[in-house]
This record gives structure tokens, C-alpha cells and sequence, in this order.
């Protein structure tokens, strides 16, 4: 790598074009969801995403934006129900929505109820699914100021989160179930 400036900040501009700082890469806004989904993806956990992005990578409030997402996705059909799984990524704290179907409609109604409950959050991370990539939903976002990250489809690993919420909400259902019966 080529440096061609090093200012008294420390700051460091190669001929590529990158701005560095020391030896981190300092990351646009335009790309920070780009790179916030990439880490994100294979959900190492929390502490060590970050210890990997600050490694290689710095902009203001970086922690924060890793931190603060809501993730939102469907679990199902399982006991005959669609259920809409949504949680804090920092907190933990889940909000069950069980419906008959996963429609834009119904989703952009749960969400709205948790959002009323805990607060509109800065960032939301689904998958995929056609509620979730609906013009309705982006408008929705919009007009909250939420930015929406959508998960790589086809790959429900990239959210271990995701994996570990619906497999304990799925058996705190079936023990529900075995109670009652």
C-alpha cells in the first residue's frame, strides 16, 4: 500500500483512495450498513464482532451502531401458527407475536405494537421475506427513521441470534403445550 499523504491527525490517504487511521480503515456512512450486515453475518456474538471491527475498521459511534438493532423474523409454521420473533440484539428482550399468516400487514401491525411499547428503534435486521422487502415496509421505516438491514437470503445461519431466539421460543411453546395438556 501506497501512502501518498499522513496528516497530523494521524489520519493516512492511500493511493486507492482510503482513509485510514492508524491502521483502520475509516468506514462512509453510505457503506456502514454494508459493513455492519457483514459482520453481523455468521453472528459471531457480540464482543467478538466488535473486536474484529475495531481491529480493522473505525468511524464515530461505531460500538453504538453495532450495538443498536432490533431484529425482526418469522418463526414457522409451528403448532399451526406463524410467529413473528422480535428482539433487542443488545438487551435480549423478545416480543412474540403469534398470527395466521405473514403478510405485510400483519407484520407492519405487531411491529407497530412493540414499537409503541419499547420505543421506535434506531436500526431494524429481518430477513428477507416478502413483508420485510415490501414497499409498505420500506415506506413504513422511512417514515420512522429506522434503517432497515435485510439479512443474505437463503441463509438463516447469518443470524445465530435468530437461530438461538426461535429454537428457545419453539421450546418454551412446547412445554407450554405439555402443561396444559
Amino acid at each position: 500500500m501506497n501512502y501518498y499523504h499522513t496528516g497530523e491527525d494521524g489520519m493516512n490517504f492511500t493511493s486507492e483512495g482510503c482513509v485510514l487511521w492508524g491502521d483502520r480503515v475509516i468506514i462512509p456512512i453510505a457503506e456502514r450498513l454494508v459493513i455492519i450486515a457483514e459482520l453481523h453475518t455468521g453472528h459471531p456474538g457480540m464482543t467478538k464482532m466488535k473486536a474484529v471491527a475495531r481491529s480493522y475498521l473505525w468511524w464515530p459511534g461505531m460500538d453504538n451502531d453495532l450495538e443498536e438493532a432490533v431484529r425482526a423474523y418469522y418463526a414457522g409454521p409451528f403448532m399451526g401458527r406463524m410467529f413473528l420473533v422480535i428482539v433487542d440484539a443488545f438487551s435480549k428482550w423478545l416480543d412474540v407475536y403469534a398470527t395466521q399468516s405473514a403478510t405485510t400487514e400483519v407484520t407492519l401491525e405487531k411491529l407497530k405494537t412493540s414499537f409503541a411499547i419499547h420505543g421506535i428503534p434506531e436500526r431494524l435486521v429481518s430477513d428477507n421475506g416478502t413483508c420485510f422487502t415490501s414497499s409498505e415496509c420500506r415506506t413504513f421505516c422511512e417514515s420512522q427513521r429506522i434503517i432497515h438491514t435485510k439479512l443474505a437470503p437463503y441463509h438463516s445461519s447469518s443470524s445465530g441470534l435468530a437461530e438461538r431466539t426461535v429454537q428457545t421460543v419453539k421450546d418454551g411453546l412446547r412445554k407450554l403445550k405439555k402443561q396444559e395438556a
